[in-house]
């Protein structure tokens, strides 16, 4: 079981950064939960472009999580048609391909109403997650409960 965590900023550039972002994030944090080493978490650690060259000399990724190196590549590139699309059935894929579980924390959802996202998210996250083996998870300031505003403060990383 994997726990991905991924807070929407309330400033965006486009649909391109966000999907690299959001492909990065899944894949920092996916490699970080298998080597349970959280400097992976960090671009201080290992930068974007050393990423997939420190992921294969330190782990060996099952055939769905191993395709999203790929797709990283190929939305830098900007070389996919729906890259939001690509970036957010991402987990859900991965979830699928490999048989695992993925469940994803995502934290000020709210966020993804903002005119700076002029390209849709929650319209395209029906599908991503409606799936028993990736469930999502809503967090962030706009939820009525009382938590702490940094969510990552209660989700546990990892279990032994």
């Amino acid at each position: 079981m994997y726990r991905i965590y991924y807070s929407f900023r309330d400033t965006v550039a486009d649909r391109w950064d966000f999907s690299v972002k959001y492909v990065e994030n899944f894949l920092r944090w996916y490699v970080a939960f298998r080597l349970r080493d959280p400097r992976v978490l960090s671009d201080r650690f290992v930068s974007q472009n050393d990423l997939p060259e420190m992921i294969g000399s330190r782990i060996d990724l099952p055939k769905g999580a191993g395709g999203t190196i790929k797709l990283m590549s190929s939305l830098v590139a900007k070389r996919v048609t729906m890259p939001e699309e690509e970036a957010l059935m991402l987990p859900r894929g991965v979830s699928d391909w490999d048989d695992s579980t993925v469940i994803m924390f995502l934290d000020e959802f709210q966020n993804t109403r903002l005119p700076q996202y002029n390209f849709d998210i929650a319209g395209l996250m029906q599908e991503a997650v409606e799936s028993p083996t990736c469930p999502h998870f809503v967090t962030g300031s706009a939820m009525k409960y009382p938590c702490t505003r940094d969510t990552r403060a209660w989700i546990p990383i990892w279990t032994v």
